[in-house]
């Protein structure tokens, strides 16, 4: 099983009737995947934002569920006015969410 960890709408290709999801740059395999700095910050996953040593397929979720809301609020669910901020916006979310 393969995890992308880059999801986002700029690595989604559309041609005619086929998606394509490109930019393999960040992928790994479940069993090898690591929790180093990779993708873009605004989809990345707490677990990655946290240093995690547990990263899996949630982290293509995550970004895949930050894309979905991307496109029918469009806006971004946790973008702030520096990286730090929108780190601490993703992982606060977290926390208020499963107490």
């Amino acid at each position: 099983m393969y995890i992308h960890r880059d999801i986002k709408p700029e690595n989604i290709l559309i041609k005619g009737t086929n998606v394509i999801l490109s930019d393999f740059g960040c992928c790994s395999t479940f069993d090898n995947a690591q929790a180093r700095s990779c993708g873009t910050l605004e989809y990345a996953a707490p677990e990655v934002i946290s240093g995690s040593s547990k990263i899996g397929p949630q982290v293509d979720m995550w970004s895949l569920g930050v894309l979905l809301y991307e496109l029918f609020a469009r806006c971004s669910p946790f973008r702030g006015q520096s990286e730090k901020q929108t780190a601490n916006n993703i992982l606060s979310c977290v926390i208020s969410a499963f107490p």
